[in-house]
């Protein structure tokens, strides 16, 4: 039997019970790196505390000094004497060894460790392994080494006489067996609790999705109806249980698509901007929506030309130009290109209101407008203020910036009814001036060339060592 053929339901308890075993034992290893983690950390601070203990009792009984083979703490005589090491045990779990330095050579006089043999006062035993060699080298050490044919994780620390001779060495460790047993037992705890979770979520599993099916089947058949575009179809059976109520859904899905399509057939010139296709003919809410999708796309296209064009001059607004100044100036920096900004300024416009009237001033400034919609088409023209406009002009140079400018300023005295204008160019090569700049440059540019008579095309370059610009 094919995997298709197997019932949801059968299918989805699988799929849930692989789950939740993978899931178990990704966990197991999770926490058994975790527990093993935490459990050596606890026992390296256990080490440490032992090795502090051990050096407090040390210091209490007096400065170490060597005499002879002999390792004495103040009057006390090491040699033999095992109560310290002792007395570390008892205060902190650890083992603990005292050594006596005589002539470089680490030997062991008193030692709580036990070898495989039982042997617990293993004394005159030479120190070895990485140990000894840290402490050779007159330094501390701490790891993970073996003593007495076991792994230990140790603390290592030299004791110095008055001139700061290595005469001794105090030692505390704990065998990694304990770090080992320690995990074992949460590892068991952990197993067992896991397991118990993860029968009684397959029991669990199973019980709840075994009456899905009824409630799955009925919720197929109003989907496939939906899926027609059959908004008149009738509900199914609705049961009193919480698993009916997936029915309950699917039924009020219906009513309130029917509902739906009544609103969009009495508002066809509605608002909708996805393009909706009907799935079929009996797809009624579909088919409104289409109309109204429609509508709303064209109204959209209509508004987004509104906000982004003046209505005098048909050219861009402001809104339009920061947008385009930033899009050029990216452009620019990828591609290594230049881009000139111009502002221009009609001369004297208050004049001409103030003689000839508004409408004058209307039409000077929508003549101007038709002039500078005569560009390239990579270039870009734009009403921003009152008289003010701006010219984008994208890969050229500076040569060819100024004649195309020069031109316009002609063309303007010849159809502005004598009103002429003055014009500020600045450039950003490569893109690497921001737009807030190169407003600033072109307008400073405009301002002395205003200052000059008017009439003019000056750029920011022939006139910037005469601006002080913040």
């Amino acid at each position: 039997m094919g995997f298709g053929r197997i019932p949801i339901v059968l299918r989805i308890s699988l799929a849930g019970s692989l789950s939740l075993v993978l899931f178990a034992i990704a966990m197991l290893f999770v926490v058994k790196h975790d527990l093993e983690q935490a459990i050596f950390v606890e026992t390296e601070a256990r080490v440490a505390f032992a090795e502090r203990t051990m050096i407090e009792l040390i210091r209490a009984k007096g400065a170490p000094s060597l005499a002879g083979r002999t390792l004495r703490l103040g009057r006390w005589a090491a040699n033999g004497d095992n109560a310290l090491v002792d007395e570390v045990r008892r205060l902190t779990g650890a083992d603990a060894t005292l050594f006596a330095v005589w002539h470089g050579k680490p030997i062991r006089v008193a030692t709580t460790v036990l070898t495989l043999d039982g042997t617990r006062r293993n004394m005159y035993t030479e120190l070895e392994g990485p140990a000894r060699a840290a402490i050779d080298a007159g330094r501390n050490y701490a790891g993970v080494s073996p003593v007495a044919q076991r792994s230990f994780l140790n603390r290592y620390e030299p004791l110095r006489d008055g001139r700061g001779r290595t005469v001794g060495v105090a030692y505390t460790g704990i065998p990694l067996t304990y770090m080992s047993k320690k995990v074992a037992e949460a590892m068991r705890t952990v197993l067992l609790a896991t397991a118990v979770a993860l029968v009684a979520s397959l029991l669990l599993l199973w019980a709840v999705m075994r009456p899905l099916q009824r409630a799955f089947r009925n919720a197929v058949r109003m989907a496939q109806g939906l899926a027609a575009g059959d908004v008149d179809q009738v509900g199914g059976v609705v049961t009193g249980d919480e698993l009916g109520q997936v029915s309950l859904a699917f039924a009020e899905m219906i009513a309130y698509q029917q509902r739906m399509a009544a609103i969009a057939d009495a508002l066809a010139e509605g608002n909708f901007s996805n393009e909706v296709v009907p799935v079929s003919s009996r797809d009624r809410l579909g088919i409104a929506f289409a109309h109204m999708s429609d509508n709303l796309r064209r109204l959209v296209r209509q508004l987004e030309t509104s906000a982004l064009t003046d209505s005098l001059t048909q050219l861009g607004n402001r809104r339009a130009f920061d947008a385009r100044i930033h899009v050029e100036l990216s452009r620019a920096a990828r591609r290594n290109g230049q881009v000139w900004l111009a502002l221009i300024d009609v001369d004297n416009f208050k004049s001409v209101n103030d003689d000839h009237g508004h409408q004058r001033g209307d039409l000077v400034l929508s003549n101007l407008g038709s002039i500078l919609r005569h560009l390239r088409a990579e270039d870009g023209a734009y009403r921003i203020g009152g008289d003010e406009f701006a010219v984008i002009l994208s890969d050229c140079s500076a040569e060819n910036a100024k004649l195309v400018l020069e031109r316009i300023s002609d063309e303007a005295r010849a159809k502005l009814f004598g009103t002429t204008i003055s014009v500020g160019l600045a450039g950003s090569p490569h893109g690497s001036i921001d737009p807030e700049t190169l407003l600033r440059h072109a307008d400073a540019a405009l301002y002395v060339g205003k200052q000059r008579g008017r009439n003019r095309v000056l750029a920011y370059e022939d006139v910037r060592y005469y601006v002080a610009l913040p």
